[in-house]
């Protein structure tokens, strides 16, 4: 009898034992499990944090409140009563009740006119910035005078031309471009804010061709005029697809 109170006395505390072990295994095991999921997070919001920067310092001048105001037209629209509306977003700067503002682009008539009202989502406002998408009340204009492609400009502020030159790149085939070369006179549709128009590349004389995945510096001619200026990004496109983009580095 003493026997087998001993061996049921050694079996608790081997038990006993055992479940210490295990409990001191699993806190060691949350413990560890805390630690890495600490340093994980702590690599990311440092990566955040650095990619955040980066896009700051990358973007202060797209992103200027006070540069000169530029928006693309989207729509046009004639309100019975009250005129003309123009909607879109806001690339650049402030616009306010009141402000004169000039309509360029598309080889139209340079108007220039006064906002008479903004709208940001169903409500009145006195004033919008960028990244805003707004309609805006112009005074004493006509639908023929305005279309969707042109831009609004703080007066005088943005140039309108045919020709310019570019830095471009061409999409490799991976990324969904080209699968061969082109060469000079080549005339593809480039999208430019929210116009769609075709335009002539010349290459340099000491280039041949561009290949798919290639830089290039190269002078384009347009069919028409547009609203552009130096920085101003496009997108060049082939059967409906993108193929390359481009920068604006001089306008003629």
């Amino acid at each position: 009898m003493n026997n087998n109170y001993n061996g049921n006395t050694i079996n608790k505390k081997s038990n006993k034992m055992i479940l210490i072990i295990i409990a001191i295994v699993i806190v060691i095991g949350i413990a560890v499990f805390g630690y890495f999921k600490f340093i994980k997070n702590s690599n990311r919001k440092q990566q955040m944090n650095e990619t955040e920067n980066k896009v700051d310092s990358n973007t202060n001048l797209k992103y200027d409140k006070t540069g000169a105001f530029l928006m693309a037209i989207e729509d046009v629209y004639e309100i019975s009563g009250k005129g003309i509306v123009v909607t879109g977003k806001i690339d650049r700067g402030t616009v306010k009740v009141g402000d004169s503002i000039q309509i360029v682009g598309l080889s139209k008539e340079k108007v220039t006119t006064t906002v008479l009202g903004i709208e940001m989502f169903r409500n009145q406002s006195e004033s919008a910035e960028i990244g805003d998408n707004v309609g805006i009340l112009l005074k004493d204009v006509t639908k023929n005078q305005v279309a969707r492609g042109q831009v609004l400009a703080q007066p005088n502020s943005i140039l309108e031309s045919t020709k310019f030159e570019a830095d471009i790149y061409m999409l490799n085939k991976d990324e969904g471009g080209r699968h061969t070369p082109f060469f000079s006179n080549y005339r593809p549709q480039l999208f430019f804010r929210t116009i769609d128009i075709t335009g002539v590349i010349t290459l340099p004389d000491k280039i041949e061709m561009v290949n798919p995945g290639e830089k290039a510096t190269v002078t384009i001619e347009l069919i028409s005029s547009i609203a552009m200026e130096k920085g101003t990004e496009f997108s060049i496109r082939e059967g409906g697809r993108t193929i390359g983009k481009g920068t604006v580095t001089k306008v003629y």
